[in-house]
């Protein structure tokens, strides 16, 4: 268990410059801890969605791990603002359309996003633009429950979501 936990320590500070401050040394950590931890999840429910034949949310799950991967590999270029808007923009339209189309608890990743954008952008007026953004595809999500064009997933993968998105 030691050794998982010293490889994991060491993932999570692939792109942290030499000469990076305390709080750019952990924001790379946080958004790197975030892309290891969420790459394998997606890509489960990749192979699941395709055999249950709901082609469209598995490659929305692939996009998602696929597009962790890229976050870590921006980070480790150093290219650490890419990767930022990389994780929660592109994130931002993945989750927002498999919550409005699938009803699988994407909105609560929504809500993820939201804290997340908080640690790690610190331009006020760009993070209240960002949270309305974000609070209004929420509000869309339920202001058009009965979307119907593709099946629900079970209600045991949207709590899966509700809990995953919470930790």
């Amino acid at each position: 268990m030691k050794k998982i936990f010293q490889y994991l320590l060491g993932l999570s500070k692939i792109g942290i410059k030499d000469n990076a401050s305390y709080i750019e040394i952990k924001q790379v950590q946080m958004v790197n801890i975030i892309a290891i931890t969420c790459i394998i999840p997606p890509l489960i429910f990749t192979i699941i969605n395709f055999n249950d034949g709901r082609l469209l949310l598995a490659l929305i799950n692939f996009l998602t791990s696929f597009s962790y991967l890229i976050v870590i590999f921006l980070q480790y270029h150093h290219r650490q603002n890419a990767a930022k808007i990389l994780l929660v923009g592109f994130n931002f339209l993945l989750f927002f359309t498999s919550a409005l189309l699938f009803r699988n608890a994407g909105e609560y990743f929504l809500i993820s996003i939201i804290i997340i954008s908080m640690l790690l952008f610190d331009n006020s007026i760009k993070l209240v633009i960002w949270g309305v953004i974000l609070v209004i595809a929420i509000l869309i999500v339920y202001a058009f429950p009965d979307l119907n064009l593709f099946p629900a997933v079970p209600y045991d993968r949207g709590l899966y979501n509700i809990v995953c998105a919470l930790i």
